[in-house]
């Protein structure tokens, strides 16, 4: 996350190995990183593969699919934080039982 983090905020070189003394092509850097990020995805379905990585550190499709990944990445987000609105209302109506009816969660969870 600490790495995702400094990279959207193109702190890259808090990244590198200080031992290096700036002896290093930023350029090169980011790729490695954007590669980094994109092999340590949670879902399996959205790393590359082995021959992909290969290709992108040949300098080849890393753009392509470092777009393809921020896409996936931000909706995502969308994802979970309507996932959240969604639980937060539904603990906001629950009704003096604290019991919700199956059509209001379902109901709930198709407002976007």
């Amino acid at each position: 996350m600490k790495v995702k983090k400094l990279e959207k905020e193109k702190r890259l070189e808090a990244i590198v190995d200080q031992n290096l003394n700036q002896n290093y092509n930023m350029l090169e850097v980011e790729m490695m990183i954007k590669v980094a990020l994109l092999c340590t995805q949670r879902s399996r379905k959205d790393r590359p593969t082995m021959s992909e990585v290969m290709i992108m550190l040949e300098g080849e499709g890393h753009a392509e699919r470092w777009g393809k990944w921020q896409s996936v990445e931000a909706t995502s987000r969308q994802d979970y934080d309507r996932l959240q609105r969604t639980f937060a209302m539904i603990g906001n109506e629950e009704d003096l039982t604290g019991t919700k009816s199956l059509s209001t969660i379902i109901e709930l969870s198709s407002e976007g």
